[in-house]
């Protein structure tokens, strides 16, 4: 895991900070943690970009804090060349601005393009490259915090009524019949594209992992129709962890074991900022739900205590977000089965006859170990292994995960730690290219280390024994 920059570091700082805050005045107030003024999502000015999900949190996090009118907000820059000044004494918040202006060699990661130098490259150079992004903290400020309400005071009330609060837009009886139409068809697209969304007569919301189905009571059965729509978003947003999806630790058993308890609460959280950045792109008040309530503090404390627990809450609510937004959009969200199988499908016709039983073989014998280890004895040389790599797109992979793992003898446990997460990490990558070119029809001729090492085992003196995989796909033995 890259080393935080100390600007980094602060806006990290501040982003749980808010956080926090909002989930500690749940607890103080009714359970309402976001938008309780039931403002629009918030958005750059004037160009009305919408933001990304965690950067939307943020935003509106803020906004609620501070008391600002609307959710719209500017840079110092921008600011300046309309003609309008940030207030005295002003402090503005961190916005993760991430760029892809910088291309790496896939097999050298020395080698390194700017973007203008990467797109005057021929087209199969291109492919030699691969697009790095970068994060770069900037600093944007609220149109409260400007002059823009004193400079120009008719253009501030036009956006106070198009983007401020539901009692600066006026409530219209139109926004309730527009919100029951909006999520009928988030339902209907959810359904299509996602998950079943099944009708619960028992009045319990829950997503049935084993079902992959979301089961939600009628919203007459809800106090408010707001509250029908929030749980309907936590569902939804707890399914998108499912194992087949983006697999989130806190849904997935591993070795029949259910996850712990620390990850249950994370992917709690999860679905709970989710879906109240979903309440907010409605315009509607997000709220805890009554068992989440307790573990404000265990979060409080995460958020608190672990510096990189902001950064994942970001990765997951972005994820999360996009899957579903896809869903929305009208495209299928595939079983990660399926998608395997299709890349590896494309994979084969481009390349079947080129993966032959050896390779196979040590494919298999580098996802034996998660990615973490290509055996240098399954090799005749170094320059075998290294047009192994080549071949199969994992030097550059394989470079970094080397590099982490060398940093694991470092007396700062704190280093040692990060230096597993990022060669585990990258571990995973290696063994997710190496699944992609598996066949799903070998050749079985051919001899190979793993083959001769077999017939030493099993050993009943050492009473070591192995599973092998026969030449017929699916069949073990």
């Amino acid at each position: 895991m890259k080393e935080k920059s100390p600007r980094e570091q602060s806006a990290a700082h501040q982003q749980a900070a808010l956080l926090v805050n909002a989930l500690n005045g749940a607890v103080a107030s009714t359970g309402y943690w976001l938008n309780a003024a039931r403002r629009n999502l918030p958005k750059f000015y004037p160009k009305g970009i919408t933001v990304s999900p965690f950067n939307a949190l943020v935003l509106g996090m803020h906004t609620d804090q501070s008391g600002y009118t609307t959710g719209l907000y500017t840079m110092f820059s921008d600011a300046k060349q309309r003609g309008e000044a940030i207030l005295q004494q002003e402090h503005g918040v961190p916005f993760n601005w991430y760029k892809w202006d910088q291309y790496v060699n896939r097999h050298n990661s020395e080698d390194t393009l700017s973007r203008e130098a990467y797109q005057a490259l021929p087209e199969e150079q291109q492919k030699l490259y691969k697009g790095v992004r970068q994060r770069e903290i900037i600093i944007l400020f609220n149109i409260d915090q400007t002059t823009l309400p004193m400079t120009d005071a008719e253009k501030y009330r036009d956006l106070q009524q198009r983007f401020g609060s539901r009692a600066d837009r006026g409530y219209l009886k139109s926004e309730e019949r527009q919100l029951r139409s909006t999520v009928n068809q988030f339902v209907a697209q959810i359904r299509t594209h996602l998950i079943p969304v099944r009708k619960n007569a028992a009045g319990m919301a829950h997503f049935d992992t084993a079902k992959d189905a979301v089961y939600m009571p009628e919203p007459k059965q809800f106090e408010h129709y707001e509250d029908y729509v929030q749980e309907l978003m936590r569902q939804v947003a707890s399914s998108t962890g499912h194992a087949q999806r983006l697999a989130r630790e806190g849904m997935v058993m591993k070795g029949g074991k259910a996850p712990s308890e620390d990850a249950v609460h994370y992917e709690r959280l999860v679905a709970e900022l989710v879906s109240g950045v979903k309440m907010m792109e409605l315009g509607l008040p997000a709220r805890l739900a009554d068992d989440s309530l307790p573990l404000v503090e265990h979060w409080t404390r995460e958020l608190q205590e672990n510096p990189h627990y902001i950064e994942a809450i970001e990765s997951d609510v972005n994820n999360a977000l996009g899957v579903i937004r896809r869903a929305e959009q009208g495209e299928k969200v595939e079983y990660a089965t399926l998608r395997t199988q299709r890349q590896t499908s494309e994979m084969q016709e481009r390349q079947g006859p080129q993966v032959d039983a050896r390779e196979s073989a040590i494919l298999v014998d580098i996802l034996r170990t998660g990615g973490m280890a290509i055996d240098s004895r399954n090799f005749p040389s170094p320059e075998a292994r290294n047009a192994f790599l080549e071949k199969f797109d994992l030097g550059y992979y394989e470079q970094k995960k080397n590099e982490a793992l060398s940093m694991v003898t470092d007396e700062d446990t704190d280093v040692v730690e990060i230096a597993y997460t990022e060669a585990l990490t990258y571990g995973t990558k290696i063994a997710t290219a190496c699944r992609e070119y598996l066949p799903a029809e070998w050749n079985t001729k051919g001899s190979y280390r793993i083959a001769d090492e077999l017939k030493s085992v099993p050993d009943r003196s050492t009473k070591e024994m192995v599973v092998v995989v026969t030449g017929r796909p699916g069949l073990w033995t």
